[in-house]
């Protein structure tokens, strides 16, 4: 009869928990009259909790929150994320268990059960049947071992027990100091320091006509909290170095504090990211390392210069360290950071080869290693087509010498010109620009090591392709390129062009080398070659009336010094 009493009282008190915990908090404002109605006389009625709910349904708590007024965001109050969305899976050692934390109990075995409990205001979890346990400022791992202990109790052998953090709840945190819009603002347990300063506008920046200067920190953020220990958040080392450990969770009762700058280190060099950083008591090399970004490629890790002040004016002391040093070596206020870089840490170097080699293309080379003949060999060799007196190397590094002079003579006026500026304004105009002076038939035929030449970065090398024409043009009929035929003269080829024109300077024909460019006449050139060029200038235009009219005049003031100069000698001859 006791056992029986004693089975009747345990059922009345789990319904009453059940009303307390479950069916109270289950549902939002909108419908709760009605929902907890309707539980009530299923409970009368005699079904059972599992009856009503139905058996290993979960029962999920809404938070509601008001709708935030977008007009009124500029006031920094009230303002919420919309849904708490997590960057990555919770680390159970760092989230602490706090009011509005929804806990999932399942039991199964003997019996399936499913309970959906609630942290209070004030910290503490109301588990039916077993009592209230105290989570606040617990953290997930030891909620969760405190939870299953506790359960255990009522539930002891042939019972598994899982328990789930199922929601995480939204609560205030404040954010103060150097933000644009300070205040407080409505989060969850998911929200990390930079959303919060997003929120709130970002930091502090004040804008000049040079250049915009941050006000607040990055480095030195302040998490203080009652009940934990101050915390420090840098952000130039999530930003910069993707830190995450640095951006932590803002937890409840947290407020975030941006302090002023004030203090500031600067790191150049070969780092991801130079510049000032905010400075913070008892940093190391290291830490302003990675707030800048890490080591970019090419550091040199063992040769770090920090640059100190001894006093307040200019006075300064250099220390050199290494990568293990860093670790230990403390940064002071001022101080300025270089990180060497190491010389020439693999340049890529290339040159470009193209026409008439079997493999045309971009290969590396080795810097004052790589020369001329093994490019060609990298490339497969020659073609048969290939033309080696109009190959050439263009260079597209090299000092330019006269390049200023050049531009002053070329801006003067014609007339203003001395024969020496005209014949170097002449040479500069028709000239290429880096080319290379190389005989590729003393290289490649003869094997002159004279001109097998060592490559630098960028060098173009073409081999031309044979001609079997030579190009006619000028004051001749028919300008164009006229096919090649041994042992002839330039005249037959003027003649396949349809002969002079009226305006042709028969006596001034040049004849133009392929491959070299160097004009000579027609007499100077032992023999034609498939490539040449041959140019026929045409007679200059001359107004015949103003050449009479020159003569005249010429002539008219030779009559008049003339007439001067007797007139003076009769007057002196009568006196």
């Amino acid at each position: 009869m006791k056992m029986e009493i004693d089975e009747l009282l345990m059922k009345f008190f789990f319904k009453i928990f059940l009303i307390c915990v479950v069916a109270i908090p289950v549902y939002s404002q909108k419908g709760a009259e009605s929902t907890l109605k309707r539980f009530l006389q299923g409970l009368k009625s005699g079904q059972s909790y599992n009856d009503i709910i139905g058996t290993g349904t979960e029962i999920k708590i809404p938070v509601t929150i008001d709708k935030v007024d977008e007009n009124k965001l500029s006031d920094g109050k009230n303002l919420a994320i919309s849904e708490p969305v997590q960057d990555r899976a919770l680390n159970p050692d760092e989230y602490h268990t706090g009011p509005g934390d929804i806990f999932l109990v399942y039991i199964w075995g003997k019996a399936e059960e499913t309970l959906t409990l609630s942290v209070n205001s004030e910290g503490r979890l109301l588990i039916p049947l077993v009592g209230d346990i105290d989570l606040n400022g617990k953290t997930l791992t030891e909620s969760k071992t405190l939870i299953t202990d506790a359960v255990r109790e009522v539930y002891k052998n042939g019972f598994n027990i899982s328990v789930v953090l199922s929601n995480i709840p939204r609560f205030k945190a404040y954010i103060v100091g150097e933000v644009t819009i300070p205040g407080s603002y409505l989060i969850s347990g998911v929200t990390r320091v930079s959303d919060l300063v997003e929120l709130a506008g970002g930091i502090n920046i004040m804008n000049s006509e040079d250049e915009k200067k941050v006000i607040g920190k990055m480095r030195g953020i302040l998490l203080i909290n009652e009940l934990l220990e101050k915390r420090t958040v840098d952000l130039s080392a999530f930003y910069n170095s993707h830190r995450i450990d640095k951006n932590p969770y803002i937890m409840r009762g947290d407020v975030v504090y941006v302090p002023p700058r004030q203090e500031y280190v600067e790191i150049n060099g070969f780092v991801n990211y130079e510049g000032i950083y905010d400075y913070c008591i008892g940093d190391k090399v290291k830490d302003i390392v990675i707030a800048a970004g890490g080591f970019a490629r090419g550091a040199d890790k063992n040769r770090i210069v920090i640059s100190r002040f001894t006093d307040d004016y200019d006075s300064l002391v250099t220390f050199e360290i290494d990568s293990q040093e860093m670790e230990t070596f403390t940064v002071e206020r001022d101080d300025r950071i270089l990180v060497c870089g190491i010389p020439d840490y693999r340049t890529h170097r290339q040159i470009t080869i193209k026409g008439e080699v079997k493999y045309p293309g971009v290969y590396p080379i080795r810097k004052d290693k790589t020369r001329l003949a093994d490019i060609i060999a990298m490339a497969g060799g020659l073609t048969s087509d290939a033309f080696l007196k109009g190959s050439k190397i263009v260079r597209k590094h090299y000092p330019k010498v006269g390049e200023r002079e050049f531009e002053r003579v070329k801006a003067m006026p014609a007339v203003s010109l001395t024969p020496l500026e005209r014949s170097y304004l002449k040479t500069k105009l028709v000239e290429e620009d880096g080319i290379v002076s190389i005989d590729f038939e003393e290289l490649l035929k003869m094997g002159s090591d004279i001109y097998n030449i060592i490559l630098r970065d960028k060098d173009e090398v073409t081999i031309a392709r044979k001609s079997l024409s030579i190009k006619v043009s000028g004051a001749v009929v028919s300008p164009g390129l006229i096919s090649f035929k041994n042992n002839v003269g330039y005249k037959y080829y003027i003649e396949q062009a349809g002969g002079f024109n009226t305006k042709a300077r028969k006596a001034s024909v040049m004849i133009i080398k392929g491959g070299t460019e160097v004009t000579l006449k027609p007499q100077k050139v032992e023999k034609l070659e498939a490539g040449d060029a041959i140019w026929v200038p045409e007679k200059e235009y001359r107004d015949k009336l103003q050449i009479a009219k020159d003569i005249l005049l010429i002539l008219g003031s030779i009559a008049t010094v003339t007439m001067t100069i007797f007139t003076i000698r009769d007057l002196t001859n009568n006196e």
